[in-house]
């Protein structure tokens, strides 16, 4: 399973394109493009690589958002739209036995979002040591859990299912893996 990419598949007579996420300067370079071309100027740097920090790499997202006015303030809407959706989705409720399945499958969805941060904090603290003082340290790639591991962890395959049903996670079957949606 792996955290934040997502494919966006095209299909024409049997060929598939896999289009990822654009990641780190392609990422900037994209909005940057779109927004000289939406608004004929674009903000100072450091505002973009703080959308960008949110909003991450969906071609789709940076689309939208280069359209608005207000980049920061649409981010942030966005930001609050994909928590609200989440929390509906997989949110827990505190004492409550009427839906005692559900629950479960909250609570297991939580258990392997955890997993995807502890993976991503990891890298992050490899890239820093890695890095030379001053150095520029690019966000890691979102990590991936292979499939069978991200059962073992919710342990019950229709759970992983919902999630990717939900459009939280897109289970990867050429490649036995799952991955978060980026802004996720």
């Amino acid at each position: 399973m792996t955290f934040g990419h997502t494919h966006c598949c095209i299909a024409n007579r049997m060929h598939v394109i896999s289009v990822k996420d654009l990641r780190g300067q392609e990422s900037l370079s994209a909005l940057r493009h779109l927004r000289q071309e939406h608004f004929g100027q674009v903000e100072d740097g450091s505002i973009l690589l703080e959308v960008l920090k949110t909003s991450g790499g969906r071609l789709s997202r940076l689309n939208t958002l280069s359209r608005e006015k207000d980049i920061v303030e649409a981010t942030e809407h966005m930001l609050n739209n994909e928590r609200g959706r989440i929390l509906s989705a997989n949110g827990l409720i505190p004492d409550c036995d009427d839906v005692m399945d559900e629950q479960k499958g909250c609570a297991s969805s939580w258990t392997l979002f955890r997993e995807f941060v502890k993976k991503y904090r990891d890298k992050e603290e490899e890239l820093k040591a890695a890095a030379r003082p001053g150095e520029f340290i690019p966000e890691p790639e979102l990590p991936g859990i292979f499939y069978y591991e991200a059962r073992q962890i919710m342990t019950r395959a229709d759970f992983i299912e919902m999630l990717d049903h939900q459009n939280i996670i897109n289970i990867d079957t050429d490649h036995g893996s799952a991955r978060l949606n980026g802004g996720a």
